[in-house]
């Protein structure tokens, strides 16, 4: 049984290479488990509702937040919803800014800090805060359902998985 977040269910353990090199990956003395997703395209879920379509009667499905966008639909082991969309602009301002506050020595801002698995080359800073929509790859349109509210993940260092305060963006 996994806990990710409010959701608990069933994972698959990925195996005892991968176990040993992300616990000395992490190099904090602990032994790490890794897990994927067991859900479909992983191995087979357990009976659906009959009239939602939306699997939600087994230990591998979990739903995203109804509290958010037009309609609720499945995710994996993502922070709550299977996409973060980031624009680069907006990266790129922060940086500018973070150098006008230092212009010494601010650290440049890796854009992997902020988790997004869609990113906009083509937009101006800071438009997708206003976004209810968008279009990938000029054929799929996407429903954004919030701002991604900020924690302290942006303070990971992508490169060691450390905690770095040079970065403190949360």
């Amino acid at each position: 049984d996994i806990e990710c977040w409010e959701w608990h269910g069933m994972c698959l353990d990925v195996g005892a290479d991968a176990r040993a090199w992300f616990s000395a990956f992490l190099d904090d003395g602990k032994q790490y488990s890794c897990v994927r997703w067991a859900g479909r395209g992983g191995f087979p879920g357990g009976a659906q509702d009959a009239d939602d379509g939306v699997d939600v009667d087994d230990a591998v499905t979990r739903l995203t937040s109804e509290d958010y966008g037009s309609r609720r639909t499945t995710t994996t082991l993502s922070d709550g919803f299977p996409m973060l969309l980031v624009n680069q602009a907006s990266i790129d301002a922060v940086n500018a800014g973070a150098r006008a506050l230092d212009p010494t020595g601010a650290p440049n801002i890796d854009g992997r800090r902020f988790r997004g698995n869609v990113v906009v080359s083509d937009a101006p800073a800071f438009a997708e805060d206003l976004w209810a929509t968008a279009r990938i790859a000029h054929k799929t349109d996407i429903e954004l359902c919030k701002p991604c509210s900020r924690c302290s993940i942006p303070n990971i260092d992508p490169n060691t998985g450390k905690f770095d305060v040079s970065h403190a963006l949360a």
